[in-house]
């Protein structure tokens, strides 16, 4: 299972309507789940349209 957010999962707990069992799915998924942190420039900006609705030509990460 590969779940992806945003946010860091010290700020999951405050999503959930109970906290027991935000706290229990949180810590199953820490306990066997591994990180992978992305860092970098966005593509958003770099695919955005222009003011005439064109998409700039894609071009390779830096």
């Amino acid at each position: 299972m590969v779940v992806t957010s945003n946010r860091d999962t010290a700020e999951w707990l405050a999503m959930f309507d109970d906290v027991l069992l935000a706290q229990s799915a949180v810590d199953r998924f820490r306990n066997s789940a591994d990180d992978f942190v992305v860092e970098g420039e966005s593509y958003r900006p770099r695919l955005k349209p222009d003011d005439r609705g064109r998409r700039p030509a894609a071009r390779a990460p830096r």
